[in-house]
């Protein structure tokens, strides 16, 4: 097993902050042009199947006035964040790799998606939990 240094953790959080920084800025560049609300709409629906589908096509695509057009900043975001990550390691720059990590990022954007939606659901059934066993 390899022994890890601080010059080794230093490289990991150099990247984690680049791929990070990539992210956002892809996202608000995208967002931006595209006139895209990133702020999280709950959904309004009670049916469970209608808002896990509310959720996940929040993604995919954005809703105005205007109507409703691709969401460009989640994509934008996650070749950001990919490609400006496989710039900085050492091994494994090829875009294969930088495309299999967008789409790990980009399905990150899901899962946000969906716990956004369910929030409220998960922090009230804690609170009962919570209280039911400090009765």
């Amino acid at each position: 097993m390899k022994r890890e240094d601080a010059d080794d953790y230093a490289h990991r959080f150099a990247v984690y902050y680049v791929k990070r920084n990539a992210r956002e800025t892809g996202e608000l560049i995208a967002g931006y042009f595209n006139h895209e609300d990133p702020r999280s709409h709950p959904s309004g629906e009670t049916a469970f199947k209608k808002r896990i589908h509310s959720a996940l096509a929040s993604v995919l695509i954005t809703r105005d006035d205007a109507g409703s057009r691709p969401a460009l900043g989640p994509i934008a975001g996650s070749l950001g964040s990919a490609f400006a990550g496989a710039a900085c390691y050492r091994e494994h720059t090829g875009a294969e790799y930088a495309l299999r990590g967008a789409g790990i990022t980009y399905s990150s954007y899901f899962g946000k998606a969906l716990y956004q939606e369910f929030r409220p659901d998960i922090s009230s059934l804690v609170t009962r939990m919570l209280h039911k066993r400090g009765d």
